[in-house]
């Protein structure tokens, strides 16, 4: 999508970090982080908002594998960090959604949990 009476530009970006250069993004959507096997995609993303006062990330991921160090489990570990008031950052706004420890993802009963729009979307 593009307006060209702003110059704005609403647009699919491909894997490849080393085709991004030049982006001056005020918002990113960044879609099942958990499957980007490096960070360099987020990285040129992040940095291409240096011109911007107040730009926006927003990550939508399932979740990712437990235990590797990915930009999805940076996110992710930063995220619950805030969400469960060990940590403070107002720059954040964070939703996790997911199973408690004692719950078994083969109850039906608790599915819920992990996916709000259940019987909705």
């Amino acid at each position: 999508m593009h307006v060209t009476e702003t110059g704005s530009r609403f647009e699919a970006l491909g894997k490849d970090e080393n085709s991004l250069d030049g982006l001056n993004v005020h918002g990113a959507i960044v879609d099942e982080l958990h499957a980007h096997p490096t960070r360099e995609v987020v990285d040129v993303l992040e940095t291409s908002t240096g011109a911007r006062e107040q730009p926006l990330f927003w990550y939508i991921t399932t979740a990712g594998l437990a235990g590797r160090e990915t930009i999805y489990r940076e996110v992710h570990d930063r995220a619950v960090r805030v969400v469960e008031g060990f940590a403070q950052d107002d720059a954040l706004l964070a939703y996790v959604a997911t199973l408690d420890q004692a719950d078994s993802w083969t109850d039906p009963a608790v599915w819920i949990k992990a996916n709000p729009s259940l019987g909705v979307t």
